[in-house]
C-alpha cells in the first residue's frame, strides 16, 4: 500500500495556505490508523474520523460532518476530496 505520488506535498501546501487538513474515512479505526501511517501526514492533519465515530458510515454523510464539526463555527470554506476505489 503506497500513497499516490505528491500526496504529502499537496496536503502540506494546503496547510501552508492556512487551511485545515481533515481526514474522514469509513474504514474501522485499526485500518484508518494504517492508512494514516502509510500517508505519513499526522503532523499535517488537524482532525480525523473513522467508522467508530458514527452509527452508519455509508452512504450517509455523518462521517464527513463529524470530521468537519470542529471547523464549521469558523465560517470557513473547505475542499472535499473523496474517492471510492470500489466504484460509485
Amino acid at each position: 500500500l503506497e500513497p499516490l505520488p505528491g500526496t504529502r506535498e499537496l496536503l502540506a501546501e494546503i496547510e501552508r495556505h492556512g487551511l485545515q487538513v481533515v481526514l474522514a474515512t469509513s474504514a474501522p479505526e485499526n485500518e484508518s490508523s494504517i492508512l494514516r501511517d502509510v500517508l505519513g501526514v499526522d503532523d499535517i492533519v488537524s482532525e480525523s474520523t473513522s467508522s467508530q465515530d458514527v452509527e452508519t458510515a455509508k452512504p450517509e454523510p455523518p462521517i464527513v460532518d463529524i470530521a468537519l464539526d470542529p471547523f464549521t463555527d469558523h465560517g470557513h470554506d473547505g475542499v472535499l476530496r473523496a474517492e471510492n476505489f470500489a466504484g460509485a
